[in-house]
């Protein structure tokens, strides 16, 4: 039998296959959804992926977010929240006063992209 660990990896894996299929169809709602079900089990990964802090951010941001979920491996990392529409603003400001530090990002639909920092070779 697995273990909670290995359950909830193979899980999130599960999870992050269909969110890829969510967004390629343009299922923004089930991507929402996938959000939620993804930080469910990454907080069976271990104890550090939970916090007060973290409750405090899902509570407060609940009713204006489709999903969301925790970023990193624990210890720190981000939050990610997919606003409801016309929601933004209203979430960026409970965000702030919850004490967190809004961190701006795009989705890019032709890949990955990559640069050489000028000072560095």
């Amino acid at each position: 039998p697995d273990s909670p660990t290995i359950d909830a990896m193979k899980n999130l894996a599960r999870i992050a296959n269909k969110s890829a299929r969510a967004l390629e169809k343009g299922n923004i709602e089930q991507f929402g959804e996938l959000l939620n079900e993804n930080w469910k089990h990454h907080k069976r990964l271990h104890k550090s992926c939970d916090s007060k802090i973290l409750r405090k951010f899902y509570n407060s941001a609940s009713a204006h977010i489709t999903g969301g979920k925790t970023c990193g491996a624990g210890g720190g990392g981000c939050v990610l929240f997919l606003a409801r529409d016309r929601h933004r603003h209203i979430l960026e400001q409970i965000c702030q006063e919850s004490g967190g530090t809004l961190i701006p990002f795009g989705i890019d639909h032709c890949g990955m992209v990559s640069w050489k920092h000028p000072h560095r070779v």
